[in-house]
């Protein structure tokens, strides 16, 4: 009892003192009723506990920054489940420090990297446990965790044929830092483009000859680390730019070599992934001062062993798949519908003023793949805006800088491809696109906008400024909120949806992506779930987006409607046939001169398109 009590007096007992305390324990106690008292196993070595639980006080240091800084691979491996579940937490995850590439931590610290999967490499079998020779007997040692296999210089060796040695498999994953996010969202990264200076990398030309080259082979990856390795001669074959492979050259990435040790199958390329694991710098990893294996070239056996500056290891503890990248920790709450309206006029005015274009890039930056089933993707939402006016220069630019400003990139990139920039050429091939749009709307400029468009960026740049982190929070916050249809709207929408097949003759996919977008344009307005409002914006803005795709006269208007409903029913067109239909009238329109499609116009169009398909069918 006066044992229990001395320790009991300091909660913050350091792990390196427990040995000591327990000795003491155990000394206050006869050796005949010490197995009396209850013995419970720590996170540190056997105390004695009782009715002051001294087990939960001693497990760890109190300070879960502490903790971060003394905790060994040995604690690790001897508390292996009590130390993952104390990284599980939310809120201590971010208390772990970030691996610094300008001024790397030491091996063995305990860090975090947050990237995304570039490259899976093969699996690697180690020795997870091995007996080690000594001079006076033997002992085990861990292997994992590690690169190198622990001995003291000249006074032990590894037995490799022993039968209490444990064999394990792990893999390795080449992570980069996010590509393309934007340096708001880049938490904790202040400099992205700060390398370390390494100027050339090299390998040894010649081979050499190290004890236990009969051993088997599954241990080449884990070297055996003496202190009198030392590097031969070097020369020169890879630059850095070629190991870190940045995916956007003009934004430098940071490159980490992660090896995990459980749930391989879990891991997939192109995933981003926040990984907390022990560090590995030494130098000896650097794969151009070690010998180069007979079914490699230097190159390849340089590019998985890339000097540990650059690149350094990171033996992964706990991992977790990063779906939000925008660093809000606390969910948003703020005045919904004021910053849905503000986020619409800044996209509307950048849009030259129109609204129908707005609203559907505003759904476009809440859009993300929600899941794949088969060849089918579901919830994404590409976007295709055309009509740009001609006399536009650095307006794909100027759009793209407001965007970057209000949304962060990977795993939710937004690629905005520029085609006003193709230079003329001869065209290779049919010329359909290889990157199909799931909406195409064409701009309708007002010219009021569009002659002052250099002054509205500036204007929308000003005011986006005050409301930075409200737009940010909204649209972060939106993007992975969740959106019901409501028992009372459910079955109005299916009525239209049963009706739109029958009267239209359109697609499921179609379908799909009309509930897609009510979806996305729901969240655009801050709605948790569909109502009748938001459907009939949805398909009055889906109805003025199909008539605004050819500039149709008012006396003719009403009669191409009715033809394309009779097409859809008798000839079973797709939407992608009557678009083409319309696109083809206009262009036969201009090449009779006119401004605007007639009767006499469409009438030709429509034989046109009659005889064609007849001989299609001979």
């Amino acid at each position: 009892t006066a044992a229990t009590g001395c320790i009991s007096n300091n909660n913050s007992i350091h792990r390196d003192d427990i040995g000591t305390r327990v000795r003491k324990v155990r000394a206050h106690f006869p050796a005949n009723t010490l197995s009396k008292h209850n013995l419970k196993k720590s996170s540190f070595g056997w105390l004695c506990s009782g009715a002051l639980e001294l087990e939960d006080s001693l497990k760890m240091p109190v300070n879960f920054e502490d903790l971060v800084h003394q905790i060994t691979i040995r604690d690790f491996l001897r508390n292996e489940s009590d130390y993952i579940e104390v990284l599980s937490r939310t809120q201590d995850w971010s208390k772990i420090p970030l691996l610094k590439h300008d001024n790397i931590q030491p091996s063995g610290s305990l860090v975090r990297f947050r990237g995304m999967i570039q490259d899976m490499f093969d699996p690697e079998y180690y020795l997870e446990r091995y007996e080690v020779k000594t001079g006076d007997g033997q002992r085990m040692q861990d292997g994992k965790f590690v690169d190198f296999l622990q001995i003291e210089q000249g006074e032990e060796e590894v037995n490799f044929s022993s039968e209490n040695n444990k064999h394990g498999e792990r893999r390795s994953l080449f992570l980069v830092t996010i590509p393309g996010i934007n340096n708001w969202a880049d938490e904790g990264y202040k400099d992205p483009s700060k390398l370390p200076e390494v100027e050339k990398l090299s390998v040894n030309p010649s081979k050499r000859q190290e004890d236990g080259d009969d051993d088997e082979t599954l241990l080449k990856r884990q070297k055996v680390i003496k202190d009198d390795q030392t590097p031969g001669e070097t020369r020169t074959i890879l630059s850095t730019e070629y190991l870190v492979n940045s995916p956007l050259p003009d934004r430098p990435s940071r490159a980490c070599l992660v090896k995990i040790y459980r749930n391989f199958e879990s891991f997939r390329l192109n995933t981003v992934i926040d990984v907390v694991g022990f560090l590995s710098v030494d130098p000896a990893l650097d794969g151009s001062t070690e010998e180069v294996e007979e079914m490699l070239s230097p190159e390849e056996h340089i590019a998985k062993n890339p000097p540990p500056s650059l690149i350094p290891r990171l033996h992964a503890i706990s991992t977790r798949e990063v779906h939000q990248i925008a660093p809000f920790e606390t969910p948003f709450n703020g005045n919904f519908p004021d910053i849905s309206r503000d986020i619409l006029m800044v996209l509307t005015q950048c849009l030259f003023g129109d609204q129908l274009a707005g609203r559907y890039l505003f759904a476009h930056l809440l859009s993300s793949i929600q899941s794949r089933v088969g060849m089918e993707i579901l919830g994404k939402m590409c976007l295709n805006l055309i009509n740009l006016p001609g006399a536009t220069s650095g307006y794909t630019k100027s759009l793209y800088e407001i965007l970057e400003a209000i949304v962060p990139l990977a795993p939710n990139s937004h690629l905005i491809l520029d085609e006003t920039c193709l230079e003329p050429g001869q065209l290779q091939g049919g010329g359909k696109s290889l990157l199909p749009s799931d909406i195409l709307v064409p701009l309708k400029p007002d010219s009021n906008v569009m002659n002052h468009i250099e002054e509205t960026f500036k204007a929308a740049h000003q005011f986006i400024r005050t409301r930075l982190e409200v737009i940010r929070g909204f649209l972060a916050s939106q993007k992975v909120a969740k959106f019901d249809l409501d028992g009372d709207i459910q079955t109005s929408v299916q009525e239209d949806l049963v009706t739109m097949r029958k009267t239209f003759n359109a697609s499921s996919e179609e379908l799909h992506s009309l509930l897609t977008l009510s979806r996305l344009v729901g969240k655009s307005m801050g709605k948790s779930k569909l109502d009748e409002e938001t459907w009939e914006l949805v398909k009055n803005m889906d109805q003025e987006r199909q008539s605004s795709q050819v500039d149709l006269d008012g006396d003719i208007q009403t009669t191409v409607q009715e033809d394309l409903v009779t097409m859809r029913k008798t000839l079973n067109a797709s939407s992608e046939e009557l678009h083409s239909l319309l696109t083809l009238s206009r262009l036969v329109g201009k090449s009779m001169g006119k401004s605007k499609l007639d009767e006499e116009t469409w009438e030709l169009v429509k034989n046109m398109d009659q005889e064609r398909r007849q001989r299609m069918k001979k």
